[in-house]
C-alpha cells in the first residue's frame, strides 16, 4: 500500500477526531422557549459555554438565523450583517464576550418562530435553537346590554368585548358573590386585520335574574387574567326587578279592595232605602230609623220615642 495514502488516511482521522474533541469543549446554551410581548423588547438569551480545559476562548464568528434568513452576523472582527430591529444585548460586545444574546426591539407577531444561534470559536464550534412565542395583552373589556335600559323585567343580554390580544384567550363571567356564570354564556373569536384577536361573549339573563353587578374577566392563552370590567346594575332598575312580585301582589289586591268597597256601599244604600220606605209606609212623618242598625236599645222604647220626636 502506498505510504502516502496511509499518511493521508491517518491525517484525516486525526483531523476528524480533533474536530469532534474541540466541539466537546464548546457548546451554545439557549433557553428552549422564550415569550415576547407584542410591541415590547424581547431578549433571546444565549451564551457560549466551554469546558475547563479551554483557556481564554475567543469567538471568531457567530450568526443568528430565523427561517434560513440571516438576522445578525459577526465575522472577521466586525458585524457584517444586521437586520433592522435586531441587535446584540451587550452594546460593547467583543470577541472575548461569551454572551451572544439577541434583542428584538419592537416585537411583532411575525417574529414568532424558531431562531438558530451558531458560534465558531478558536477552541470549537457550537449551535443551539430557541423558540419564540409572541403574545399580546387584551385591552380592558367593554360591556353593553340589550336592551340598553337594563330593567330586569324582561329577558336581557350582556355583551362583553375584549380587543387587542394574542393568541386566543377566554372571557369568563362572575356575579356579585363571585359565583361563575360562564356556562350560561357564548363566546365567539374574531381575527382582526392586524392579526390580533377580538373576543366577544354574550351572557343571557332571564327576567328577574338580576344581581347588583356582573363582572367580565378576560384571560390570556396561559390562563392568567389580563383585565376585567364590572357592570353595575342601576339600583332603580334593580328595584323594579326585585319588587316585581310585590307589584304583582299590589296590582291584584287593589282592585279587590275597590270592588269590595263598592259592594259594601251599595248594600248600605239598599238597606237605608228599604228602611226609609218601611217607615214612610207606617208613618209619613216618621223618622227613618232601621232597627237593624241599632246595636243597643229596646224596640218598644224606640217606638214610644218616635211620636215624641215628631
Amino acid at each position: 500500500m502506498d505510504p502516502t495514502f496511509l499518511v493521508f488516511i491517518f491525517t484525516a482521522i486525526v483531523w476528524i477526531a480533533a474536530a469532534d474533541l474541540s466541539d466537546a469543549f464548546v457548546s451554545v446554551a439557549c433557553e428552549s422557549k422564550h415569550v415576547g410581548q407584542l410591541g415590547q423588547k424581547t431578549l433571546l438569551k444565549c451564551v457560549v459555554e466551554t469546558s475547563k480545559v479551554v483557556v481564554d476562548p475567543k469567538i471568531d464568528m457567530f450568526s443568528w438565523t430565523k427561517d434560513e434568513k440571516k438576522l445578525l452576523v459577526y465575522q472577521s472582527g466586525k458585524i457584517t450583517k444586521q437586520e433592522p430591529g435586531f441587535r446584540l444585548a451587550d452594546p460593547s460586545w467583543n470577541e472575548k464576550n461569551m454572551d451572544v444574546s439577541l434583542v428584538i426591539d419592537n416585537t411583532s407577531l411575525a417574529d414568532a418562530g424558531t431562531f438558530t444561534c451558531e458560534v465558531i470559536t478558536d477552541s470549537g464550534d457550537g449551535k443551539a435553537v430557541t423558540n419564540l412565542q409572541v403574545t399580546a395583552r387584551y385591552n380592558k373589556p367593554i360591556i353593553h346590554s340589550i336592551p340598553e335600559k337594563f330593567t330586569g323585567v324582561s329577558d336581557s343580554v350582556l355583551i362583553c368585548d375584549a380587543y387587542g390580544g394574542y393568541p386566543e384567550g377566554q372571557i369568563r363571567w362572575f356575579d356579585e358573590s363571585n359565583a361563575e356564570w360562564t356556562k350560561s354564556s357564548h363566546m365567539t373569536v374574531h381575527r382582526t386585520p392586524n392579526g390580533l384577536v377580538h373576543l366577544s361573549s354574550e351572557l343571557s339573563l332571564l327576567r328577574g335574574s338580576i344581581f347588583s353587578s356582573y363582572t367580565c374577566v378576560v384571560f390570556n392563552a396561559s390562563g392568567d387574567k389580563d383585565d376585567e370590567t364590572v357592570f353595575e346594575v342601576d339600583p332603580i332598575q334593580k328595584g323594579v326587578a326585585g319588587d316585581r312580585e310585590t307589584d304583582t301582589g299590589t296590582n291584584i289586591v287593589a282592585p279587590v279592595v275597590v270592588i269590595g268597597s263598592l259592594i259594601i256601599g251599595l248594600l248600605m244604600i239598599m238597606v237605608l232605602v228599604r228602611c226609609r220606605k218601611r217607615y214612610q209606609r207606617n208613618s209619613p212623618k216618621a223618622v227613618p230609623v232601621c232597627y237593624s242598625d241599632i246595636e243597643r236599645g229596646d224596640k218598644h222604647e224606640i217606638d214610644e220615642e218616635l211620636p215624641a220626636t215628631l
